[in-house]
């Protein structure tokens, strides 16, 4: 049972996005399962988005990645997943959706 645990946190991705890249991210959980990984994933399709189920993902997780783009850099929501993340010591993957774009803040 333990090795069994121990796998799905090492084969555990959570995907943090901003809305507006709600398809791209849907499009890559899928071809991530496919591959074998277990993803953690919340559909931001609304305005409302359970803060517990988000937390219990990310905590299930060993390794978030950030889809990068300007709307995520601008978003405070987008800001506080990876700010929960970073305190929990996650291991990050950092792409960026967007050619011309370049991390400014945070």
């Amino acid at each position: 049972f333990n090795t069994f645990i121990e796998q799905i946190t090492k084969n555990s991705i959570f995907i943090s996005y901003e809305k507006k890249h709600l398809d791209f991210c849907i499009l890559l959980k899928y071809k991530l399962e496919e591959n074998g990984f277990l993803v953690y994933f919340l559909k931001k399709d609304s305005n409302s988005i359970n803060i517990n189920q988000l937390r219990s993902n990310i905590d299930k997780s060993s390794v978030i990645l950030v889809c990068l783009s300007q709307e995520y850099e601008k978003c405070n929501f987008c800001r506080s997943e990876f700010e929960y993340s970073e305190l929990f010591k996650k291991k990050f993957i950092f792409s960026n959706l967007e050619t011309s774009f370049e991390p400014k803040y945070w």
